[in-house]
Protein backbone atom coordinates (compact mmCIF):
# COMPACT_ATOMS: atom_id res chain seq x y z
CA UNK A 1 0.00 0.00 0.00
CA UNK A 2 1.62 3.38 -1.09
CA UNK A 3 0.01 6.06 1.17
CA UNK A 4 1.71 8.87 -1.55
CA UNK A 5 -0.52 11.23 -3.48
CA UNK A 6 -0.68 11.27 -7.06
CA UNK A 7 1.50 13.67 -7.94
CA UNK A 8 4.29 11.78 -6.09
CA UNK A 9 4.04 8.52 -6.98
CA UNK A 10 5.34 8.70 -10.18
CA UNK A 11 9.18 9.57 -8.41
CA UNK A 12 8.35 7.04 -5.86
CA UNK A 13 8.00 4.43 -8.42
CA UNK A 14 10.89 5.83 -10.15
CA UNK A 15 13.26 5.38 -6.82
CA UNK A 16 11.38 1.65 -5.80
CA UNK A 17 10.54 0.49 -8.91
CA UNK A 18 10.95 -2.99 -7.80
CA UNK A 19 8.25 -2.34 -4.69
CA UNK A 20 5.48 -1.86 -7.51
CA UNK A 21 7.02 -5.13 -9.57
CA UNK A 22 7.03 -7.31 -6.94
CA UNK A 23 4.08 -9.51 -7.94
CA UNK A 24 1.73 -7.68 -4.91
CA UNK A 25 -1.98 -5.97 -5.02
CA UNK A 26 -0.80 -2.27 -5.59
CA UNK A 27 -2.90 0.02 -3.40
CA UNK A 28 -2.33 3.74 -3.76
CA UNK A 29 -4.03 6.06 -1.02
CA UNK A 30 -4.69 9.09 -2.83
CA UNK A 31 -6.16 12.68 -1.45
CA UNK A 32 -7.57 15.58 -3.28
CA UNK A 33 -9.59 18.79 -2.41
CA UNK A 34 -11.24 19.62 -6.14
CA UNK A 35 -13.70 17.77 -7.80
CA UNK A 36 -11.40 17.80 -10.75
CA UNK A 37 -8.07 16.10 -11.17
CA UNK A 38 -4.79 17.66 -13.00
CA UNK A 39 -4.83 15.57 -16.53
CA UNK A 40 -1.02 14.86 -15.96
CA UNK A 41 -1.61 12.72 -12.92
CA UNK A 42 -4.10 10.03 -14.55
CA UNK A 43 -0.67 8.50 -15.70
CA UNK A 44 0.15 8.28 -12.03
CA UNK A 45 -2.05 5.15 -11.73
CA UNK A 46 -0.56 3.25 -13.79
CA UNK A 47 1.76 0.65 -11.43
CA UNK A 48 -1.78 0.35 -9.47
CA UNK A 49 -4.02 -1.83 -9.33
CA UNK A 50 -6.57 -0.11 -7.22
CA UNK A 51 -7.02 3.25 -5.32
CA UNK A 52 -8.86 3.71 -1.84
CA UNK A 53 -10.69 7.00 -1.58
CA UNK A 54 -10.54 8.21 1.76
CA UNK A 55 -14.21 10.15 0.92
CA UNK A 56 -16.91 10.13 -1.40
CA UNK A 57 -15.94 13.49 -2.92
CA UNK A 58 -12.50 11.72 -4.07
CA UNK A 59 -14.03 8.23 -5.24
CA UNK A 60 -16.32 9.83 -7.54
CA UNK A 61 -13.74 12.25 -9.33
CA UNK A 62 -10.95 9.62 -9.49
CA UNK A 63 -13.90 6.91 -10.95
CA UNK A 64 -14.40 9.37 -13.39
CA UNK A 65 -10.42 9.42 -14.89
CA UNK A 66 -8.93 5.72 -14.24
CA UNK A 67 -9.99 2.52 -15.25
CA UNK A 68 -8.73 0.62 -12.11
CA UNK A 69 -11.00 -0.13 -9.28
CA UNK A 70 -11.15 3.01 -6.90
CA UNK A 71 -12.86 2.15 -3.62
CA UNK A 72 -14.50 4.46 -0.83
CA UNK A 73 -12.36 3.83 2.19
CA UNK A 74 -12.65 6.43 4.98
CA UNK A 75 -10.23 7.15 7.60
CA UNK A 76 -10.20 6.21 11.19
CA UNK A 77 -10.51 8.79 13.37
CA UNK A 78 -10.12 8.75 17.46
CA UNK A 79 -8.40 11.75 19.23
CA UNK A 80 -7.09 9.60 22.58
CA UNK A 81 -3.70 11.69 23.13
CA UNK A 82 -4.55 14.91 24.87
CA UNK A 83 -2.66 17.12 26.97
CA UNK A 84 -3.82 19.88 28.59
CA UNK A 85 -4.11 23.04 26.64
CA UNK A 86 -7.00 26.08 27.13
CA UNK A 87 -7.64 29.05 25.10
CA UNK A 88 -6.45 30.90 28.52
CA UNK A 89 -3.05 30.10 28.01
CA UNK A 90 -3.10 32.54 24.41
CA UNK A 91 -5.03 35.65 26.21
CA UNK A 92 -8.57 34.92 25.74
CA UNK A 93 -10.14 35.58 28.85
CA UNK A 94 -11.80 33.18 31.24
CA UNK A 95 -15.43 32.26 30.54
CA UNK A 96 -15.90 33.45 26.90
CA UNK A 97 -17.66 31.02 24.52
CA UNK A 98 -14.51 29.88 22.23
CA UNK A 99 -14.32 28.96 18.29
CA UNK A 100 -11.10 27.57 16.79
CA UNK A 101 -10.37 27.74 13.57
CA UNK A 102 -6.76 25.52 12.84
CA UNK A 103 -5.04 24.99 9.65
CA UNK A 104 -1.93 24.35 7.97
CA UNK A 105 -0.51 27.39 6.00
CA UNK A 106 1.17 24.93 4.09
CA UNK A 107 -1.91 23.12 2.85
CA UNK A 108 -2.64 26.18 0.69
CA UNK A 109 -3.54 29.36 2.60
CA UNK A 110 -6.21 30.24 -0.23
CA UNK A 111 -8.00 26.67 0.46
CA UNK A 112 -7.83 26.77 3.88
CA UNK A 113 -9.49 30.81 3.50
CA UNK A 114 -9.03 31.56 7.42
CA UNK A 115 -10.15 35.18 6.57
CA UNK A 116 -13.85 33.70 5.80
CA UNK A 117 -14.07 32.63 9.58
CA UNK A 118 -13.04 35.64 10.70
CA UNK A 119 -15.40 37.29 8.56
CA UNK A 120 -18.29 35.26 9.59
CA UNK A 121 -17.08 36.33 13.32
CA UNK A 122 -16.73 40.00 13.00
CA UNK A 123 -20.40 39.68 11.70
CA UNK A 124 -21.62 37.44 14.36
CA UNK A 125 -20.14 39.42 16.96
CA UNK A 126 -19.38 43.02 16.21
CA UNK A 127 -18.07 43.77 19.99
CA UNK A 128 -16.98 40.22 20.60
CA UNK A 129 -17.39 40.54 24.89
CA UNK A 130 -18.27 36.98 25.35
CA UNK A 131 -17.12 35.16 22.49
CA UNK A 132 -13.65 34.62 21.48
CA UNK A 133 -11.89 32.81 18.33
CA UNK A 134 -8.92 31.22 18.03
CA UNK A 135 -6.87 30.70 15.37
CA UNK A 136 -4.23 28.46 15.43
CA UNK A 137 -1.93 28.10 12.57
CA UNK A 138 1.51 26.59 11.94
CA UNK A 139 4.29 26.23 8.66
CA UNK A 140 4.46 29.28 6.11
CA UNK A 141 8.14 30.15 6.91
CA UNK A 142 8.44 29.49 3.39
CA UNK A 143 6.51 32.34 2.30
CA UNK A 144 7.40 34.69 5.31
CA UNK A 145 5.53 38.15 3.81
CA UNK A 146 2.49 36.66 2.89
CA UNK A 147 2.13 34.83 6.57
CA UNK A 148 3.17 38.08 8.42
CA UNK A 149 0.21 39.92 6.34
CA UNK A 150 -2.00 36.86 7.15
CA UNK A 151 -1.36 37.46 11.16
CA UNK A 152 -1.66 41.59 10.72
CA UNK A 153 -4.88 41.11 9.56
CA UNK A 154 -6.04 38.58 12.05
CA UNK A 155 -5.21 40.51 14.91
CA UNK A 156 -6.49 43.57 13.35
CA UNK A 157 -9.72 41.68 14.45
CA UNK A 158 -10.93 42.34 17.60
CA UNK A 159 -11.95 39.39 20.12
CA UNK A 160 -9.92 37.12 17.41
CA UNK A 161 -6.57 35.39 19.24
CA UNK A 162 -3.64 33.90 17.32
CA UNK A 163 -1.80 31.00 18.48
CA UNK A 164 1.17 31.46 16.59
CA UNK A 165 3.33 28.73 18.15
CA UNK A 166 4.10 24.71 17.45
CA UNK A 167 2.41 22.74 19.38
CA UNK A 168 2.70 18.65 20.25
CA UNK A 169 0.35 16.88 18.85
CA UNK A 170 -1.22 15.77 22.41
CA UNK A 171 -1.57 20.24 23.49
CA UNK A 172 -3.09 20.14 19.59
CA UNK A 173 -5.56 17.67 20.91
CA UNK A 174 -5.82 19.58 24.22
CA UNK A 175 -6.74 22.90 22.47
CA UNK A 176 -9.19 21.01 20.31
CA UNK A 177 -11.15 19.57 23.28
CA UNK A 178 -10.92 22.49 25.33
CA UNK A 179 -13.22 25.23 22.71
CA UNK A 180 -16.52 25.19 22.69
CA UNK A 181 -16.95 24.41 18.55
CA UNK A 182 -14.57 24.38 15.75
CA UNK A 183 -15.15 26.49 12.23
CA UNK A 184 -13.73 26.09 8.87
CA UNK A 185 -14.63 27.80 5.70
CA UNK A 186 -12.63 25.88 3.65
CA UNK A 187 -12.67 25.82 0.20
CA UNK A 188 -12.36 22.38 -0.26
CA UNK A 189 -11.32 19.38 1.70
CA UNK A 190 -9.59 15.37 0.61
CA UNK A 191 -11.48 14.49 3.57
CA UNK A 192 -11.70 17.25 6.95
CA UNK A 193 -9.33 15.41 9.39
CA UNK A 194 -10.15 18.12 11.81
CA UNK A 195 -13.28 18.64 11.67
CA UNK A 196 -13.73 14.82 11.94
CA UNK A 197 -11.47 14.92 14.76
CA UNK A 198 -13.58 17.85 16.77
CA UNK A 199 -16.46 15.48 15.90
CA UNK A 200 -15.06 12.52 17.36
CA UNK A 201 -14.96 14.69 20.69
CA UNK A 202 -18.34 15.99 20.81
CA UNK A 203 -17.69 19.05 19.14
CA UNK A 204 -20.02 20.75 17.18
CA UNK A 205 -18.55 21.93 14.09
CA UNK A 206 -19.25 24.86 11.21
CA UNK A 207 -17.54 23.95 8.17
CA UNK A 208 -17.99 24.67 4.15
CA UNK A 209 -20.93 21.99 3.02
CA UNK A 210 -19.00 20.74 0.02
CA UNK A 211 -16.49 17.88 -0.55
CA UNK A 212 -14.82 15.04 1.57
CA UNK A 213 -16.60 16.59 4.88
CA UNK A 214 -19.60 15.51 3.92
CA UNK A 215 -19.30 12.20 3.96
CA UNK A 216 -19.69 12.40 7.97
CA UNK A 217 -21.68 15.99 8.20
CA UNK A 218 -25.21 16.91 8.11
CA UNK A 219 -27.37 18.84 9.91
CA UNK A 220 -27.88 16.43 12.11
CA UNK A 221 -24.62 16.54 13.40
CA UNK A 222 -22.87 19.80 12.21
CA UNK A 223 -23.32 23.10 11.00
CA UNK A 224 -22.49 22.87 7.13
CA UNK A 225 -22.07 26.56 5.76
CA UNK A 226 -24.53 27.04 2.52
CA UNK A 227 -22.08 28.23 -0.86
CA UNK A 228 -21.44 28.54 -4.69
CA UNK A 229 -18.89 27.01 -6.69
CA UNK A 230 -16.52 29.34 -8.51
CA UNK A 231 -14.06 29.35 -10.83
CA UNK A 232 -10.53 30.10 -9.24
CA UNK A 233 -8.91 33.23 -11.16
CA UNK A 234 -5.52 32.52 -10.72
CA UNK A 235 -3.70 29.69 -9.97
CA UNK A 236 -2.84 28.67 -5.88
CA UNK A 237 -0.10 25.95 -6.00
CA UNK A 238 -1.13 22.88 -7.70
CA UNK A 239 -4.75 23.83 -8.12
CA UNK A 240 -5.20 25.38 -11.41
CA UNK A 241 -6.77 28.84 -12.56
CA UNK A 242 -10.48 27.90 -14.12
CA UNK A 243 -11.52 24.61 -11.56
CA UNK A 244 -14.11 25.15 -9.51
CA UNK A 245 -14.10 25.26 -5.53
CA UNK A 246 -16.22 26.28 -2.87
CA UNK A 247 -17.07 30.08 -1.81
CA UNK A 248 -18.92 29.77 1.51
CA UNK A 249 -21.45 31.59 2.47
CA UNK A 250 -20.13 34.28 5.14
CA UNK A 251 -23.39 35.60 6.41
CA UNK A 252 -24.94 32.45 6.91
CA UNK A 253 -21.73 31.27 8.71
CA UNK A 254 -22.00 34.05 10.84
CA UNK A 255 -25.90 33.05 11.61
CA UNK A 256 -24.77 29.55 12.55
CA UNK A 257 -21.96 30.73 15.09
CA UNK A 258 -24.44 33.17 16.90
CA UNK A 259 -26.49 29.89 17.29
CA UNK A 260 -24.21 27.72 18.51
CA UNK A 261 -23.07 30.39 21.28
CA UNK A 262 -26.53 31.52 21.85
CA UNK A 263 -28.51 27.96 22.03
CA UNK A 264 -26.72 25.57 24.95
CA UNK A 265 -29.74 22.47 24.38
CA UNK A 266 -29.01 22.90 20.43
CA UNK A 267 -24.83 22.69 20.91
CA UNK A 268 -25.27 19.43 23.05
CA UNK A 269 -27.53 17.81 20.81
CA UNK A 270 -24.94 18.08 17.59
CA UNK A 271 -22.06 17.13 19.55
CA UNK A 272 -24.06 14.07 20.81
CA UNK A 273 -24.72 13.29 17.85
CA UNK A 274 -20.98 14.14 16.03
CA UNK A 275 -19.67 11.65 18.47
CA UNK A 276 -21.93 9.02 17.84
CA UNK A 277 -20.89 9.19 14.09
CA UNK A 278 -17.36 9.46 14.33
CA UNK A 279 -17.70 6.08 16.59
CA UNK A 280 -20.05 4.46 14.27
CA UNK A 281 -18.59 4.58 10.82
CA UNK A 282 -15.58 6.05 11.15
CA UNK A 283 -13.75 4.82 13.99
CA UNK A 284 -10.49 2.60 13.86
CA UNK A 285 -12.29 -0.69 14.42
CA UNK A 286 -14.85 0.17 11.51
CA UNK A 287 -12.13 1.52 9.14
CA UNK A 288 -9.85 -1.63 10.11
CA UNK A 289 -13.13 -4.44 9.36
CA UNK A 290 -13.33 -2.27 5.76
CA UNK A 291 -9.80 -2.79 5.16
CA UNK A 292 -9.92 -6.73 6.23
CA UNK A 293 -13.42 -7.60 4.20
CA UNK A 294 -11.50 -5.60 1.28
CA UNK A 295 -8.61 -7.58 1.23
CA UNK A 296 -10.41 -10.67 1.96
CA UNK A 297 -12.59 -9.90 -1.45
CA UNK A 298 -9.04 -9.24 -3.26
CA UNK A 299 -8.30 -13.30 -2.35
Amino acid sequence: MFHVNADRTPDVYRQSPELFNAGAWNIGCWHWELDEWPDAWIAAAAPLDEIWAPSTFIQHALSRLVTIPVVHMPHGVEVTDIATCHPTEFGVPAGRFTFLCMFDVDSVIARKHPEAAVDAFARAFPNPTAQALVVKLRGGESDPRDRQALLARLRAVPGVYVVDASLSRARANGLLASCDAIVSLHRGEGFGLVLAEAMSLAKPVIATGWSGNMDFMDETNACPVRYTLVPLAEAHDHYPAGAEWAEPDVDHAADLMRRLAGDAGWRTALGVNAQATMRGAFSPAAAGRRYRERVARLG
